[in-house]
């Protein structure tokens, strides 16, 4: 995530508001006391994906608020409409609107579209896309989870029988990633990935909101038709070279190539 004035600002009030040093934060957020200097002082401009999450736990609320309570206040404001007005109109619940208008959970990615739809782009802002996924993990015991798989394999338009065939991992293993009941092996993450056309931590973590590209531009389900539609051998063969890695199929290529 980008560092911009409004996190270094948040990072800021929060030291000073619990009376905390620099060191203090790092030891909390398991960093160097200099990484916690050089975030305050604007040398380093981005911040991972891990690091935000550990400062997640301290900064949750302001974090929502800065990014996402104030923004939405001063658009309904703008507008003169109140939360039941913008409920009815967006297709949301007015349970939901609040928790955010008081700071106590990050919408979805869905949820802000429907919110930036109603207002329109010019007066709801959107927000850095690395929030939109920190809040669906909220224990150091979930993340590894495949968090994003579900929504990419959907998004490509197949089943979980057809990723696992494709992937050349059983269905069963496929259904409890998804479901999140299951360390997933790193074998089996990089086959699904490559399959997907994704890279290991879109599934961790899902295509970032701004990162999604078009579905005509995923040419998956279209290859997918075209697999389904060759002889049975054929679709054997395919499916055992998805399950070669890079050093396997250079021999094969080579093989092929004397031959």
């Amino acid at each position: 995530m980008e560092i911009d004035s409004k996190l270094s600002g948040i990072l800021r009030r929060y030291l000073q508001d619990n009376n905390l040093t620099q060191a203090d934060l790092a030891q909390r957020c398991y960093i160097k006391q200099a990484t916690v200097a050089r975030y305050l002082s604007g040398k380093i401009h981005s911040l991972p994906f891990s690091t935000l999450r550990a400062l997640y736990t301290h900064i949750k609320k302001p974090l929502i608020i800065e990014y996402f309570s104030n923004p939405l206040k001063h658009a309904m404001s703008r507008l003169s409409v109140d939360v039941k007005h913008v409920a009815d109109n967006a297709g949301l619940n007015v349970s939901r609107i609040e928790s955010i208008l008081n700071g106590e959970k990050i919408p979805d990615y869905g949820t802000w579209i429907k919110l930036r739809k109603y207002f329109g782009e010019d007066v709801l802002p959107g927000a850095p896309s690395e929030l939109y996924a920190i809040d669906t993990v909220k224990t150091e015991k979930g993340w590894g989870n495949l968090l994003g798989l579900a929504g990419i394999r959907k998004r490509a338009r197949i089943s979980q029988s057809q990723l696992a065939d494709l992937a050349g991992v059983n269905q069963r293993t496929v259904s409890s990633y998804e479901l999140c009941i299951r360390k997933p092996h790193e074998k089996h993450v990089e086959l699904i990935a490559r399959a997907l056309g994704v890279s290991p931590m879109e599934l961790y973590q899902g295509l970032l909101p701004g990162n999604e590209p078009h579905p005509a531009e995923r040419p998956l389900d279209i290859n997918f038709t075209r697999v389904k539609n060759l002889p049975e051998e054929d679709q054997q063969i395919l499916k055992a070279l998805g399950k070669l890695n890079p050093s396997q199929k250079k021999k094969l290529m080579r093989k092929l190539t004397k031959g």
